[in-house]
């Protein structure tokens, strides 16, 4: 019996180890080699001008308050998608609210001639394009 308890906190043991390591990875915490959600992307903004920095630069600042917006109607979803009868209307309108935030997005980064930059547009990384990390 204490020889199959051994292995088996053995076991705990090693997989909890080895999800740490995994959890640190190559670059640091969490998803790698970034700066964060509103640092520079993995080397898409490594060769840009110093005009082109600055329009990326002030891009992320314009769209702060629309991330900001999208990541509390994410909670909002999530909630009402955890309850035990689901309100599919309240669903559906809370999703359609999302996609305007990223469409309005999607929209300054063309206006502002950053679209292209950042995880999502086959530049390596993860996300939805200049939205950042996981969107």
């Amino acid at each position: 019996m204490k020889k199959i308890l051994s292995i088996g906190l053995a076991v705990i043991l090693v997989v909890a180890l080895a999800t740490a390591v995994m959890a640190f990875g190559p670059g640091g915490r969490g998803y790698g080699r970034g700066m964060g959600m509103m640092g520079q992307y993995y080397g898409a903004s490594s060769n840009l001008t110093s005009v082109q920095s600055q329009r990326l630069t002030q891009f992320q600042t314009d769209i702060f308050p629309l991330r900001q917006k999208i990541f509390q109607l994410r909670t909002e979803l999530m909630t009402l998608m955890s309850q035990p009868a689901p309100d599919q209307n309240a669903i559906v309108t809370k999703q359609k609210e999302m996609m305007d935030l990223r469409t309005a997005i999607q929209q300054k980064a063309a206006e502002t001639g950053v679209a292209g930059f950042g995880p999502g547009y086959y530049r390596g990384g993860r996300g939805m394009g200049t939205c950042g990390v996981g969107w």
